[in-house]
């Protein structure tokens, strides 16, 4: 217990000590208290999250995953640090690490903005087109009106409308080249209630 104390002081004086070599730019000093932070307790979460946005920041990637999978390996139940996690991988090429990121930060949040944005990007990117339509139209439902939007959140927004838009327009032209014949095929008959469905189905 003696032990266990003396480490959670040392673990603030080091925190201390960190905050003021930041604010005077001694970055490699930084780095090293750190290190003795997460040497005493390698399962300091927010001494992982300092190490890990630092890293993502300088473009480090290896150590942001590494301290973004710690974090999520001890606790997991806040979809932002999966979130944090799917970035670093879409920064890596990683699309399964992405997906598999995104699916349990979805799993713990369906409605979290940022995922299902980054959700529609990886299913645009593996040429998934109807299910990237269908995540775009989650992020059009579930994202506030732009003038509440954060200005960094506005642009893919704007882009997710505009996609699901273009989406229905090409799938009605589709639909009608496909159905033309059908229409033929059925000449005569009173086909207004079907062609009055299939309108309202497309919006």
């Amino acid at each position: 217990m003696e032990n266990s104390h003396a480490h959670a002081q040392e673990i603030a004086a080091l925190k201390l000590e960190v905050e003021r070599v930041a604010q005077l730019g001694r970055d490699q000093e930084v780095s090293a208290l750190l290190g003795r932070i997460l040497d005493l307790d390698p399962n300091h979460v927010p001494t992982l999250a300092v190490v890990a946005h630092r890293a993502f920041r300088q473009g480090d990637m290896e150590t942001a995953h590494s301290a973004f999978q710690r974090m999520v390996d001890i606790d997991g139940s806040d979809p932002k640090e999966w979130i944090n996690l799917a970035l670093v991988c879409r920064n890596q090429k990683d699309e399964p690490g992405e997906q598999r990121a995104l699916k349990r930060a979805l799993s713990l949040d369906p409605r979290d903005l940022l995922g299902l944005i980054l959700r529609a990007d990886l299913l645009e990117r593996q040429g998934k087109t109807h299910e990237a339509a269908a995540a775009h139209r989650a992020v059009a439902t579930v994202a506030p009106p732009m003038e509440r939007l954060h200005p960094d959140l506005k642009p893919a927004v704007q882009r997710a409308l505009a996609f699901g838009d273009k989406y229905n327009r090409e799938f009605a032209v589709f639909l009608d080249q496909f159905l033309e014949q059908e229409y033929k095929d059925h000449a005569g008959e009173n086909l207004k209630r079907f062609r009055d469905s299939v309108d309202i189905m497309l919006g």
